[in-house]
Parts: C-alpha cells; sequence; structure tokens
C-alpha cells in the first residue's frame, strides 16, 4: 500500500499520525463502513463529492474522494464501501496511506 515505511517517519509524521484521531472526532462525519462480506461498521469520516453543473443546470455527481481512519478500518480494500449521507460509494482506488489515513477514490452505487 502507498505511504511511509514506519522506519522512515519523522517526528512530523509520527505527530500527525498521533493527531489524526482527534481531527477525525471534530471535523469527520459519521459514516458506515462495510467490508466485503462483512457487516456494517460505524466509523468517522470524511466523504469529499465532485460535483459539476451542467448547461442545462442540472448538478452532476462524479466521484468522491473518502478518507478514514486506518485503526477503524483494518483489512480495508477496493470494493468494500462508505454510506454517508444516504449514499453509499464503493472504494475504488487507494490514492495515499499515511498519517493512519487511508485515502480512496469512490464512485457512487
Amino acid at each position: 500500500r502507498p505511504g511511509l515505511h514506519p522506519s522512515v517517519m519523522s517526528a512530523f509524521d509520527e505527530a500527525m499520525a498521533g493527531a489524526m484521531p482527534a481531527l477525525f472526532a471534530a471535523f469527520g462525519a459519521s459514516v458506515t463502513y462495510t467490508p466485503q462480506g462483512g457487516g456494517p461498521v460505524p466509523v468517522r469520516g470524511v466523504v469529499g463529492v465532485a460535483t459539476e453543473e451542467s448547461a442545462d443546470g442540472l448538478i452532476l455527481i462524479g466521484s468522491a474522494v473518502i478518507e478514514l481512519s486506518a485503526a477503524e478500518v483494518p483489512g480495508h480494500r477496493r470494493g468494500d464501501t462508505v454510506t454517508a449521507d444516504g449514499v453509499t460509494w464503493a472504494l475504488d482506488r487507494l490514492l495515499v496511506e499515511q498519517f493512519g489515513v487511508v485515502t480512496y477514490t469512490g464512485y457512487r452505487q
């Protein structure tokens, strides 16, 4: 998985990893993570949705960027789902895993 190997983490990296639980608690939303073949798990996360307006004024929903605490989603992988605000997103491409956070692109189910 992309990210920093623990042996090359700097003091900054370690501080950021230690701060992530508090940041998710303060700024994350309640979402439901469901691993493939498993049951739903409530976690804190951030789901950023890319939207654009068409020429006729319709709002088009594109992909999402989904950030989750790595500690809360051990064994995360492509195809797992995250439900936020009643919308379910499938984890697609792992962008990065560092500072205790996994970041995926997602597509709407």
